[in-house]
């Protein structure tokens, strides 16, 4: 068994080897789609990681109703699953707030302290610094006695998390878009090649040849040409941003480099995406010269 898988996969490498001229055609051609991929997840990435980073909210604003009891508040707030501390606001410390934080801002000293509002703000624990966990504290916020809105940047949260959300619909179409691609391009190649092998393969087919031991040098055939694109498209991409990305990531201060669990993805799906359609493109083939 170990001797007749073997000499079938040595069979398959020779007929890439043999055949080169079509194989490299087709590396390449895949290679350079790949190479789109790899530059459209570096990029994405890198904008969702920038996301990410933006869409760090650590503060919850509550602004008390009339007549409610700040102290009180902010005890039941402190108790709240996630919120590692509570500072209260009153209309004076908001009127010292604004004139730290907002200097520009004239004809802030003369005005009474009462019109400024109370509130408290809430800094949210460091696993809990995300929009999703800030909007499940924030619904508990809402229930309490005494509260009259709570604000952490809600609408700028939901419009980072859509653009995330559209950003890796977009590329998991690419990656499918591209994928199909592959298979057809890989599918072509096989069949072309397999065409030049037809009265041989007929003649093992006669001989009772397995349907294994016919097609298996043509899905190694596939498995040389994934294996190829893998090393072509991964250099490509590395000299791509060593010479042009790491300069708009510097610029830019996104990350673009490509993460070593994407590599590892790569590495393993597209060889696997290539004999899939090389034993697809094999069968039916062979399928075809036995009904001749």
């Amino acid at each position: 068994m170990t001797a007749k898988f073997l000499f079938v996969s040595a069979r398959g490498i020779k007929l890439f080897l043999n055949y080169f001229k079509n194989s490299l055609m087709s590396v390449i051609a895949l290679s350079a789609l790949f190479l789109i991929l790899h530059t459209a997840f570096s990029i994405g990435g890198g904008i969702s990681r920038f996301t990410d980073s933006v869409a760090r909210f650590d503060t919850v604003r509550i602004y008390p109703a009339e007549k409610a009891d700040l102290q009180t508040l902010a005890k039941s707030a402190g108790d709240v699953s996630g919120v590692e501390a509570v500072t209260v606001y009153s209309g004076k410390e908001t009127k010292e707030y604004i004139k730290q934080n907002a200097p520009a801002i004239d004809g802030i000293e003369p005005l009474p302290d009462d019109i400024f509002p109370s509130f408290l703000e809430i800094l949210a624990a460091k696993d809990h610094q995300n929009a999703q966990s800030l909007e499940s504290m924030s619904k508990q916020f809402r229930e309490m006695n005494g509260v009259e809105s709570v604000s952490y940047g809600q609408e700028w949260a939901k419009r980072l998390s859509d653009g995330k959300r559209a950003i890796n619909a977009i590329l998991f179409a690419a990656a499918i878009i591209f994928s199909a691609a592959g298979i057809l391009i890989v599918y072509q190649t096989v069949s072309v090649t397999m065409n030049k092998y037809t009265e041989e393969i007929q003649v093992y087919s006669i001989v009772g040849g397995t349907e294994v031991f016919i097609t298996m040098p043509f899905i190694v055939f596939a498995l040389c040409i994934g294996a190829s694109c893998v090393l072509l498209s991964l250099s490509c991409y590395k000299i791509l941003y060593m010479t042009l990305l790491l300069s708009i990531e510097n610029a830019a201060g996104l990350t673009l480099s490509l993460s070593w669990s994407y590599c590892l993805i790569f590495t393993v799906a597209a060889p696997t995406v290539t004999i899939i359609s090389g034993f697809i493109s094999a069968n039916s083939f062979l399928r075809s010269c036995r009904w001749q």
